[in-house]
């Protein structure tokens, strides 16, 4: 998975991600602690067709405010997600452990494992 952080001067830092698949999310951790989970679910690069991402081939990008570069390398100029979910910090930690490989008892039971062998060289 591709990770970028960018820091958002007074708010928080964004970590940019990108999937082998070229599935986009994004994490804003924010200064108050809150974190939220934004979530483009159309794929990478080639979402939609034309400049900026919006309209048929070969149409110009609509009216706006100028964007920066996408950090994913193409500046598609679409960098605004589809869905924001916000979550309170125990609701991101189970979310957390959710993700995870291993459930985190199953982790704590290895380390715990290798205190004991450790702790038994020692003493022979």
């Amino acid at each position: 998975m591709e990770l970028v952080p960018s820091t958002i001067p007074g708010v928080g830092v964004l970590h940019h991600c990108r999937t082998r698949r070229g599935q986009r999310l994004s994490v804003l951790v924010e200064h108050s602690g809150t974190r939220s989970l934004l979530v483009d679910p159309r794929p990478g690069p080639d979402r939609r067709p034309g400049p900026g991402g919006h309209g048929p081939p070969g149409a110009a990008a609509p009216p706006g405010p100028s964007r920066s570069p996408s950090p994913y390398g193409a500046d598609d100029g679409d960098d605004v997600p589809s869905v924001r979910l916000i979550l309170e910090p125990d609701e991101a930690d189970q979310i957390a452990d959710l993700l995870h490989t291993r459930p985190i008892p199953d982790r704590l039971a290895v380390l715990e494992d290798r205190i004991t062998r450790l702790t038994e060289e020692l003493r022979s």
